[in-house]
């Protein structure tokens, strides 16, 4: 028999499972919007894993890339990369995720009047591709 147990509160944090990345900025920059979905923890026979159940799905952004601009990533100029490109968080990872305190804003940088109900993430993102 197995329990399963799920914070309620997202404003503490809890875990999430990255269901898909959708890139928000013209390629090649390295930034998305990612779609989470809320993870239960499993206790079975002294074990302990991630249990997706068919929670309703919740959008996300990784912080680490909220500065990313198409020529501009994470604090380096495109070309330092020398033809490495960044991937976006893996599908089926799960996250520690959490509802910020301040307001979105937009590439202007104007609050967003009504940004819905979003989560903030760390996760360092992986370059692939091969250098030039």
């Amino acid at each position: 028999m197995a329990m399963r147990a799920q914070i309620y509160n997202a404003g503490t944090g809890g875990l999430y499972e990255v269901t898909e990345a959708t890139r928000i900025i013209t390629s090649p920059g390295p930034k998305w919007s990612y779609t989470l979905r809320p993870v239960l923890l499993e206790y079975a026979s002294g074990d302990v894993k991630p249990y997706s159940g068919t929670a309703e799905t919740i959008t996300g952004y990784n912080v680490w890339e909220l500065n990313n601009t198409t020529t501009v990533w994470f604090g380096l100029d495109d070309t330092e990369y020398q033809g490495l490109e960044f991937e976006p968080v893996p599908t089926g990872s799960v996250v520690l995720a959490s509802a910020p305190a301040e307001p979105m804003v937009d590439s202007n940088g104007d609050p967003v009047t009504d940004p819905g109900f979003w989560l903030v993430f760390q996760y360092p993102n992986q370059l692939a591709g091969d250098c030039t």
